[in-house]
């Protein structure tokens, strides 16, 4: 698995933006069809972003991906379902923008796990850093 910083730039932004704006796009859009659609495709994005904090070389480059990816995420969905006008089949914090922390915080949490447990893998076989290096 390729290092974040070894990959082209356009690989860089899909990874990073794109898939947090297009499965958060269809979360949103979910979110007004049907409750076990919306926790499917949220169930989906989750797994989705889980390799994300192995691609980093510091723990701090995992956190700030899993903070970005997050936010990216959960603002897609509340915009994308609040311009279908839809009513939603779950419920949303009130004001809607205190819904962006129940996403950041889980991401970045994941990201920093999944960095922790790749880079001691990566120490173990004597690839790449080790767990000590931040």
């Amino acid at each position: 698995m390729a290092y974040f910083d070894e990959m082209s730039p356009s690989r860089r932004v899909w990874e990073s933006v794109g898939g947090a704006v297009l499965t958060g796009a269809l979360t949103g859009i979910l979110l007004g069809v049907n409750l076990w659609a919306y926790i499917a495709a949220t169930l989906v994005s989750v797994v989705g972003g889980i390799p994300a904090g192995s691609q980093h070389r510091t723990l701090g480059g995992a956190l700030l991906r899993g903070f970005l990816a997050g936010t990216l995420w959960g603002a897609a969905t509340l915009i994308v379902h609040d311009v279908t006008g839809s009513t939603a089949t779950a419920t949303l914090p009130e004001p809607p923008l205190s819904f962006l922390p129940f996403c950041f915080t889980p991401t970045a949490l994941v990201a920093a796990i999944v960095w922790l447990v790749a880079s001691r893998r990566r120490a173990s076989t004597g690839n790449g850093l080790d767990a000590a290096t931040r």
